[in-house]
């Protein structure tokens, strides 16, 4: 039976030895009354802090003693909670100096679509999302935090977990993995059911895979199903993430279009740094065109 999870949202000390892998102190912990659903702060189980860590002896520690692997909770939403989540993202953006670090990020756009993205009414939305986020209902699923190959089979073979769960910042095992670099799991992942498409924004794994020139895995994701001309939300392919000729070349080969524009209308060579990797795009473009 698993255990389900429980507010009030504070660490515990079983949240701590279970983030620093100390199995007999976890066994103490419980034996002493400490709940193994309890959330933390971050809305994580001690079980979550074990995965985190790649605690192996913890997490099954956990997974035998009943701890749920995928979960959901909310947040007590008031109006005073409300108020000091809102002050602590006015406080973020303070730090950051949020808009002129946008208007950096985003000095390519024309004027007038800059300015909707960075006006004060466009800071005040972003803000109050990102407090709706958090009061919103939310769910943790373990293998979102997994790191290893012994982990993904603790949880996947021995219990059950989704392979292809897509936590709310968009990220699923077959993505974290594509962007770590770990080719061996991506293997793994994909001989045990991982969906080479898996996505909610449009971005698969094989952008993790491109912007970090992994070829071998490019070439791995694209023998197992991956599409080449898949697109983001913001109507990127994967061809816009291409950090170099090689990459650029590989995916034409494997029949990406070099002539698709995102929504701005602009080309994939417009957002690639690499010089080269610019000219090839365009010139593979003007061929493609022909």
């Amino acid at each position: 039976m698993h255990e389900a999870p429980e507010a009030p949202f504070e660490t515990s000390p079983l949240h701590r030895a279970a983030e620093a892998g100390d199995l007999s102190l976890c066994q103490k912990l419980v034996s002493e009354g400490f709940s193994i659903a309890s959330l933390d702060e971050y809305g994580w189980t001690p079980l979550i802090h074990a995965v985190q860590g790649d605690h192996l002896g913890v997490a099954h520690y956990f997974l035998q003693q009943g701890a749920s692997n995928h979960f959901t909770y909310q947040r007590e939403d008031t109006p005073e909670a409300r108020k000091k989540e809102d002050e602590k993202h006015v406080a973020i953006s303070e730090q950051l100096n949020l808009p002129d670090s946008m208007r950096k990020a985003f000095k390519d756009l024309p004027p007038d679509l800059l300015e909707e993205v960075v006006n004060k009414k466009a800071m005040r939305e972003m803000r109050e999302s990102m407090v709706d986020l958090h009061f919103a209902p939310s769910s943790e699923h373990a293998i979102n935090h997994a790191s290893s190959i012994p982990m993904l089979e603790l949880l996947v073979v021995e219990h059950n977990a989704d392979i292809n769960h897509i936590d709310q910042a968009g990220y699923w095992p077959l993505s974290s993995f594509a962007e770590s670099g770990d080719l061996a799991a991506i293997r793994w992942l994909l001989d045990h059911g991982a969906k080479p498409n898996n996505t909610s924004t449009g971005e698969t794994a094989i952008f993790k895979a491109i912007r970090d020139n992994q070829l071998e895995m490019i070439a791995l994701l694209i023998e197992r199903g991956a599409e080449v001309n898949v697109q983001d939300v913001d109507g990127w392919t994967p061809l816009f993430a291409c950090p170099s000729v090689e990459a650029a070349k590989f995916l034409i080969e494997q029949g990406a279009d070099p002539t698709i524009t995102d929504q701005c209308d602009f080309s994939c060579w417009h957002w690639t740094e690499d010089p080269a990797t610019r000219d090839f795009l365009k010139a593979s473009a003007a061929k493609h065109e022909r």
